[in-house]
């Protein structure tokens, strides 16, 4: 069949939409071609009697009868001719061994067809073949003729047969998203299509050609789809990097089959060829569809890791050309996350790492007023907005704390080592960077830990001394000045370096290799050529799952810096910035925990015998001591003159007389100012508010009185306006008591006079004045010692144990988590606490409600005894305020019995579940925590004498 499809014109152009083979060649009817085909007889006389009659010449051939040859013996032979014939009896055994050239070797061997044979022909050359049973075992010519003779019948126009070299072009091309003369691409479809002739190829019939197909205009779509993806992405860095790893990747894939497709010879054996990148390209499309719809490079980040952790568990290959992907694209975000940990400085920056600046302001919500101008609760859900998924909790809490030390540093001490862009380069500060096996895991923790070592000992320098002598002599100085710079120079110094340049001029230049195309590059053609081959897998290929990568990769690095930040901070905060003296001033002040100011502040305020600081007509001022008489004065209230004079050096007397060392520690040693500003002031009330501080017997008369403080700019990350809100709270209700206990104090001494001297003979008000000094005597001292002293002695070892670790040694910070922000929310929780203990958090409105009333009760009672006369309408109203004080307190004592069986304020939905309650300061009380309110009920009522009398 082949001999007769080589047969016809050879000097005429093939036409490729005819058949490859004259199917006519051999018909007797049939003209014979110039060169017809060679017929081997058996029999070598039969070759006499071949007539060979070719009619297609002009005039014909003579046949072989007609030749004749003369005589030709007087021809004579050529002298080099006989020389050369003749033949030494030394190369005779050498001649025969010659093969004749000129001999005709189609009478002497048949020539056989080609054939494929079997074992048996092998082995029995006269085994006879049986004819196929199965038409597919009949060979690609016989199903041809099938389907020319089912065509034949339909009377449908027979498609074109194509060559099979041709074919397979055509789909290579197809498969790599080129067109072809049987494959256009569809602009408008998005899709290849086949050109409008109907053909197939030689042993496939049309629908198992479509069918063939399918894989390969996949593919090609594939990648005209990602080839325009590449084409048009210039959005955020994390996609661009996306698209550039999509071109490496079908530059890989394309490269890869460039070397392997001239061993194709069928459309089968193409189409296995293609199976490992048709997974790849459709796995690459269907993620960058997915990629295309996120919103910013957090969502792209976790799609692209919720894709990688899928491919995991169902395809290995594929997971790892996708993980090598992800390195490279999460690179742009990993770079600001990097800048936003202080790892990458200076001349380190990269567009990345500068573009974490903006990622950093971002995050943090950087203002020119500082970090802790801003809410720490709205930085922590704006920096976890910006956190992939793989970005576990304690992580993005780590990366957070970290943005808020690095930006204090860098505002309060930019000389400090770890915002000095020479530390990272001195250090070599390790990078943020995908890991996949159990070895790289273990440099990244040793060069983490070996960094930390390193930066611990320039920060303790630092510390000691203000500065880091290692810079000056580590040569960095250099990278950071400019080389040319020529002033102040020597003339010899100045001729080396231009000496050094010409020398580096004259260096043949490196073959440049991208550091990411070769990796992706790399793992693809490994995967590729490796492909379902399990028995090449040793057990070094034995990795880490990839849902532990991220905690693997960076948090070694990330609570590594976090740790120094945090330390490095907090020990600025307790040495240079003085926390606990800003600490202890509240609590000295605002939590009336120094008794020369209370007693001072209460003089001033309430001592009836105090020279008054109102202005009276005709009375000039003595220049003693001046107080407001609250109480005893008719006119309400005071004028803001007379509330300085009445509270003036009370603050600053009794600040400097408390502790002799805050004079050299204020932050003004010359004028002796007193930390954050802290003096007296008018409170911002309503309207309403002011209405009800008219009158100087109600409970709310000194409402408007407050104690005005402002941190400095660093403390306020500490000390924030949360925290002050929740001080003036307890400090307007502990001047509520304070008024009380000196009212009752004041009306339990007139008893005393009054019983001696036989002027008040009335039992219900003695009754009354001491039960009511009973009283506010006991819940005085509870909200001031157990209420406030408790909670706030706990607050107070916590700070010790702090500040004792982060100025100990530097090897014992392992584990290490205290930092800025854990320390503002200890503080935060402590004032809970306190809240809690002295009934003002929200859901104890209703207890506080009644122990207003109780004071209101008292304050009327006061007002009575102080104005009204002795008589039977006196005692009536003494009895009904006694009848109503006693119903008041023995509620409240119930109250108190039940908040005592309570474990506490249990606000459990803010506390941090990796902190215990002891660290946080009792949000939850454990078991053997004490519930201060205990205390209140049993000194209230130790007897149980509201329980049993009413």
């Amino acid at each position: 069949m082949a001999a007769e499809q080589e047969a016809g014109d050879a000097f005429c152009i093939p036409d490729f939409s005819k058949a490859n083979f004259v199917a006519t060649l051999g018909d007797e009817t049939d003209p014979s071609p110039l060169f017809p085909q060679l017929i081997v007889h058996e029999d070598k006389d039969e070759l006499l009697d071949l007539n060979l009659d070719f009619k297609g010449l002009q005039g014909g051939l003579e046949t072989l009868e007609s030749f004749h040859f003369d005589d030709l013996s007087h021809l004579s032979l050529p002298e080099e001719s006989l020389g050369s014939s003749i033949v030494s009896d030394d190369n005779i055994k050498d001649a025969e061994d010659l093969e004749d050239v000129w001999r005709f070797t189609g009478g002497d061997q048949e020539v056989r067809p080609e054939a494929n044979y079997s074992w048996e022909a092998f082995l029995d050359p006269s085994f006879s073949e049986a004819f196929p049973a199965f038409l597919s075992e009949a060979g690609s010519r016989t199903w041809d003729a099938v389907l020319e003779v089912k065509v034949a019948d339909s009377g449908v126009r027979a498609p074109v047969v194509l060559e099979r070299d041709f074919s397979v072009q055509c789909l290579l091309a197809l498969g790599l998203g080129r067109g072809s003369a049987l494959f256009q691409y569809n602009e408008e479809e998005k899709t290849f299509v086949e050109v409008p002739h109907a053909f197939r190829v030689s042993g496939f019939s049309e629908e198992t050609l479509k069918s063939s197909c399918s894989r390969f205009t996949e593919c090609g779509n594939a990648i005209r789809f990602l080839e325009t993806f590449v084409e048009n992405t210039n959005a955020l860095p994390t996609l661009i990097a996306v698209a550039e790893g999509v071109f490496d990747g079908m530059l890989a894939l394309q490269t890869y089959i460039s070397q392997q497709h001239h061993k194709v010879q069928s459309i089968l054996q193409l189409q296995s060829l293609f199976k490992s990148p048709h997974l790849i390209l459709v796995c690459l499309r269907d993620l960058v569809v997915k990629l295309r719809q996120a919103k910013d490079e957090a969502e792209l980040l976790s799609s692209f890791f919720e894709t990688l952790s899928r491919l995991e568990d169902h395809d290995t290959s594929l997971s790892k050309i996708i993980y090598e992907l992800m390195r490279r694209v999460s690179k742009p975000w990993l770079e600001s996350l990097e800048a936003l940990l202080g790892l990458r400085w200076g001349i380190d920056q990269s567009s990345g790492a500068r573009s974490g600046l903006g990622f950093r302001s971002k995050a943090l919500g950087v203002t020119s007023e500082g970090p802790e101008s801003e809410d720490s609760e709205a930085q922590q859900l704006a920096i976890s907005s910006m956190m992939p998924s793989f970005m576990s909790k304690d992580d993005t809490r780590m990366i957070h704390e970290s943005g808020k030390g690095l930006q204090f540093l860098e505002t309060h001490h930019p000389e400090h080592p770890l915002v000095n862009g020479k530390t990272s380069l001195l250090f070599e500060a390790p990078k943020l960077e995908w890991q996949s096996d159990w070895g790289a895991v273990e440099r990244v923790e040793h060069k983490a830990k070996t960094y930390a070592k390193n930066v611990a000992a320039a920060v303790e320098e630092y510390t000691q001394y203000g500065r880091f002598e290692a810079y000056n002599s580590s040569g960095l100085d250099e990278k950071f000045c400019d080389e040319c710079d020529v002033y102040g120079v020597e003339d010899v110094e100045i001729q080396s370096r231009f000496t050094l340049s010409n020398a580096a001029l004259n260096l043949p230049l490196r073959d440049y290799v991208s550091p990411n195309s070769d990796g992706l590059r790399q793992v693809i053609f490994q995967e590729l050529e490796h492909d379902e081959d399990s028995s090449t897998r040793g057990p070094s290929d034995f990795e880490p799952p990839i849902s532990l990568g991220p905690v693997m990769s960076f948090h070694p690095i990330i609570s590594t810096q976090a740790r120094l930040l945090n330390t490095a901070c907090l020990r600025l905060f307790f040495g240079k910035h003085h926390l606990r003296l800003h600490i202890n001033v509240q609590r000295r002040f605002q939590l009336f925990a120094d008794g020369n100011f209370t007693s001072r502040l209460s003089q001033a305020l309430f001592d009836p015998e105090m020279e008054t600081a109102e202005r009276t007509l005709g009375v000039s001022r003595s220049g003693g001591p001046m107080g407001l008489k609250i109480g005893v004065r008719e006119s309400w209230p005071p004028a803001s003159s007379e509330l300085r004079l009445a509270l003036m050096g009370i603050l600053n007397e009794t600040y400097f007389a408390g502790s002799p060392s805050a004079r050299t520690l204020s932050r003004d040693g010359q004028n002796e100012s007193m930390p954050g500003g802290l003096g007296f002031a008018i409170r911002d009330m309503s309207a309403d508010e002011l209405e009800q501080c008219m009158d100087p017997d109600s409970l709310t008369a000194l409402d408007f009185l407050t104690l005005e403080y402002k941190p400095p700019a660093p403390l306020g990350a500490i000390i924030t306006p949360s925290c002050l809100q929740k001080y003036d709270r307890l400090f307007k209700l502990l001047l509520r008591t304070l008024r009380l206990l000196t009212i009752v104090n004041q009306m339990y001494r007139n008893s005393r006079d009054r019983v001696l001297t036989h002027q008040d003979r009335d039992p219900v008000a003695h009754r009354f004045r001491i039960e009511s000094h009973h009283f506010i005597s006991t819940l005085y001292w509870y909200f001031v010692e157990a209420g406030v002293g408790i909670p706030w002695a706990q607050f107070e070892a916590k700070l010790d144990a702090i500040e004792n670790r982060v100025n100990g040694d530097a090897d014992n910070l392992v584990g290490h988590t205290e930092s800025l922000d854990r320390l503002r929310e200890y503080h935060e929780r402590i004032l809970d606490r306190i809240l809690f203990a002295t009934f003002l958090r929200k859901r104890q409105v209703q207890v506080m409600g009644l122990l207003e009333d109780i004071f209101t009760i008292i304050l009327s009672f006061a007002k009575l005894m102080r104005t009204s006369s002795s008589g039977r309408s006196r005692n009536k109203e003494i009895r009904s305020r006694y009848t109503r004080f006693q119903k008041r307190v023995n509620v409240f004592a119930s109250v108190c019995r039940g908040l005592s069986e309570s474990r506490g304020p249990g606000d459990r939905a803010k506390v941090d579940p990796r902190s215990s309650a002891k660290e946080l300061g009792g949000e939850d009380l454990k078991e053997d925590d004490e519930n201060p309110i205990c205390i209140l009920s049993l000194r209230l009522e130790m007897s149980g004498f509201y329980s049993r009398s009413h």
